[in-house]
């Protein structure tokens, strides 16, 4: 009986860590606004949803995007700081990350022709006050991302994601803030 007894303490334990680890998992990856993040690894595309990646967070840890974003409202922008609508767009991407910060994670993936695109992602951030985390890659998973979206033909190419990680809305071109909260607002009703 004593036996048994210690099994099932055993057994409980383990399921009482098990569940603390999922709990905390969200939390212990570590990203900090303003970020620039290297994409290591882009998993297979599920239909509708959102197509998610490994990166490495501040401490080197690989990470996914859907552990990330898991059950959040999800701003996913692809830009280039050699792109002029995308430039123009940013200062209002950074007023709606301070005005929704907490309801909506915003991304930003940088598709970045130069040789060492996380300096130079990093360098414009700093420089233009980006406070919402960035993801770069080398060239061959940046392709293999943007072409699980059918391919980024233009950009800024923008994606508003679900609390289910299902993509609602792909929004072409510049917008502005008052374009991009009306959008927001519709998907978050």
């Amino acid at each position: 009986m004593k036996i048994k007894n210690i099994a099932l303490a055993i057994t409980f334990i383990v399921i009482i860590i098990g569940s603390f680890t999922t709990l905390t998992a969200k939390n212990s990856i570590n990203v900090k606004p303003g970020g620039v993040y290297e994409i290591v690894e882009v998993l297979d595309k599920v239909p509708n949803q959102m197509t998610d990646f490994i990166f490495l967070d501040e401490d080197g840890n690989k990470c996914s995007l859907s552990e990330y974003t898991k059950g959040q409202y999800v701003f996913q922008n692809f830009w280039g700081t050699w792109c002029p609508p995308c430039r123009r767009e940013i200062p209002d991407i950074i007023k709606l990350q301070n005005e929704l910060n907490g309801k909506v994670i915003m991304v930003g993936i940088a598709l970045e022709r130069d040789a060492n695109p996380k300096q130079t992602v990093m360098n414009y951030a700093k420089n233009n006050g980006i406070n919402y985390i960035n993801f770069v890659g080398p060239g061959e998973l940046v392709r293999k991302l943007t072409s699980t979206y059918g391919g980024i033909t233009s950009v800024p190419t923008t994606h508003i994601i679900n609390k289910d990680g299902k993509v609602v809305e792909t929004l072409v071109g510049a917008l502005t803030k008052d374009g991009f909260q009306t959008v927001l607002d519709k998907v978050m009703q």
